[in-house]
């Protein structure tokens, strides 16, 4: 499960694993370059939160990539300034 709550150009991503797993998370923007990462590691089963501040990126959509063992997740998020 995944999701993105966008407010202020503050988004708080969701997500939760069923497996303990490595996660990488990457947003990147519409063609393709990643224009911001977070953390990378091993995380256990559970839900977890990502914060995001998009302050400093122009208005658009970006595209927020959770990578685990087990696969991966994307979601849009809408940038409006």
């Amino acid at each position: 499960m995944c999701y993105g709550v966008s407010e202020n150009g503050n988004a708080q991503i969701q997500y939760s694993l069923g497996h303990d797993s490595r996660v990488t998370i990457g947003v990147y923007d519409v063609i393709g370059r990643k224009v911001m990462s977070f953390d990378e590691g091993y995380q256990q089963a559970g839900a977890y939160i990502v914060s995001f501040n998009g302050a400093n990126l122009a208005s658009g959509v970006y595209l927020f990539r959770i990578l685990t063992n087990s696969g991966h997740m994307t979601i849009k998020v809408l940038i409006l300034k």
